[in-house]
């Protein structure tokens, strides 16, 4: 099992402090820790990753909110319509209601692209 920087952290670290490494990580332009996924099995990997930070953050505040529109894309590339639509959903409601712009803007894209598979 190949352990990153990231789950090291979390194993070792509050959740606190989890979630500032990650923001640091991600940078909210989306992940930068992640590299693009060759094949299914990184994608997967992607999808775990991300579900993971999400139930952690939770969605209800900006770092976990932030990770809902990489997550929708990496279930898109997996073809999960269902759950990238439900997520994508979720995505846009909460970041609007957080007040953040950038991450309401990147969540409309990812739900568009979801209707227009």
């Amino acid at each position: 099992m190949n352990v990153t920087r990231l789950d090291e952290a979390q194993l070792l670290q509050s959740p606190e402090e989890f979630a500032e490494l990650l923001a640091d990580t991600v940078g909210g332009g989306g992940p930068v820790g992640i590299p693009a996924a060759p094949d299914r099995g990184a994608l997967m990997g992607e999808i775990g990753f991300l579900d993971r930070a999400v139930a952690l953050l939770g969605d209800e505040g900006e770092a976990g909110a932030s990770l809902l529109p990489d997550l929708v894309s990496a279930l898109l590339e997996a073809q999960d319509s269902a759950r990238a639509e439900a997520l994508a959903d979720r995505a846009v409601s909460v970041s609007a209601e957080l007040g953040l712009a950038r991450v309401h803007a990147r969540a409309t894209v990812e739900r568009e692209r979801v209707m227009l598979s």
